[in-house]
């Protein structure tokens, strides 16, 4: 009798865990949106905004806007890989 009650207890627990599951995987879907750069299907989570662009959009934009500012920061040579040699 016992048995039968641990048994009917973990098929409870077993089916609350899936219903709740089931309601978190529904909000997600609710939520997702397409992002506006490259479309792809875009899940809520931590640091982006509803609406925005996806994590890779947004790593692409801030890998290219550092190597732009490195690029402008970087001193340009007065020449080639001989310009230390002038000709007089």
């Amino acid at each position: 009798m016992r048995d039968e009650a641990h048994r009917k207890a973990r098929q409870a627990e077993a089916e609350r865990r899936r219903r709740e599951h089931e309601a978190e995987r529904r909000r997600l879907e609710a939520a997702k949106w397409a992002c506006p750069t490259c479309q792809r299907q875009v899940y809520l989570e931590a640091g982006l905004t509803s609406g925005g662009e996806c994590r890779p959009c947004q790593e692409y934009r801030r890998r290219t806007a550092a190597e732009a500012a490195q690029e402008q920061a970087a001193p340009t040579a007065g020449g080639g890989i001989f310009s230390r040699h002038r000709r007089t």
